[in-house]
């Protein structure tokens, strides 16, 4: 087997391991977050998946393949992500 293809699938393993996880915390199926939906609370939930993946140390173009979407749209809704988290820290804080 060659280093792309076990990459490859080891990107998919950690997919699935931080999808399952995120999927159990948010209460939603991972079908659902790893689809196209544009519900205001799975995109929520997509962003944080996409975040915890990059904290995995995935590239946003490798989570992009992984999730079939643009490395750009990656970075986005990880910095929307990490935002989320600030503000709600913020208001922890208070």
């Amino acid at each position: 087997m060659s280093d792309s293809v076990e990459l490859r699938e080891s990107r998919q393993a950690i997919l699935r391991e931080v999808a399952a996880r995120i999927a159990r915390r948010y209460q939603i199926s991972v079908a659902l977050i790893l689809g196209r939906g544009r519900d205001k609370y799975v995109v929520r939930v997509r962003h944080e998946l996409w975040r915890a993946l990059y904290a995995e140390g995935l590239s946003y173009s490798a989570i992009g393949e992984a999730c079939g979407v643009n490395h750009a749209s990656v970075m986005y809704g990880v910095r929307k992500a990490h935002r989320r988290t600030e503000k709600c820290d913020q208001k922890r804080s208070a």
